[in-house]
């Protein structure tokens, strides 16, 4: 990838937002914020970003339904999508491999939706930056 990528983070609270961005400025991408699923459709259009992390829970509109709409509309379908939780049953509790909520995990929900990614937000620095530079690097090698 030639340049700065752009890096649209998705969060309604400030804070993460703001921590987030501390740790992706200082490697070089251009950050961007929104605080709500609305905000980040429009900017996701105005900017076109590489890249989007997305908050799964957040008013108005929760990230499965602003990920299934970016990933809906031609236009943005090809941004890549990192989605954020901070549940604590990302892979449990479970009996007989199911989650005990709703039958489905938010992992799963996440990819459903459309998501190349899926982090915990208690994520490393250093592993959330081996998902984006991977998330990065495939995705230039198919946007054709």
């Amino acid at each position: 990838m030639t340049g700065k990528a752009k890096i649209l983070v998705v969060d309604d609270s400030p804070t993460i937002a703001e921590t987030l961005a501390r740790v992706l400025q200082p490697q070089g991408y251009e950050v961007h914020k929104a605080l709500n699923g609305k905000e980040a459709l429009v900017k996701a259009r105005q900017l076109m970003p590489d890249l989007i992390l997305l908050d799964i829970i957040m008013p108005e509109m929760n990230g499965y339904k602003v990920c299934q709409r970016l990933k809906a509309n031609p236009d943005t379908a090809k941004i890549g999508v990192i989605m954020l939780s901070a549940k604590g049953n990302i892979d449990g509790p479970q009996v007989n491999g199911h989650s005990l909520i709703n039958g489905v995990n938010d992992r799963e929900l996440a990819y459903k939706a459309g998501a190349d990614g899926f982090l915990h937000k208690s994520v490393s620095p250093d592993e959330l930056m081996k998902s984006i530079k991977s998330l990065l690097w495939f995705g230039t090698k198919n946007k054709n």
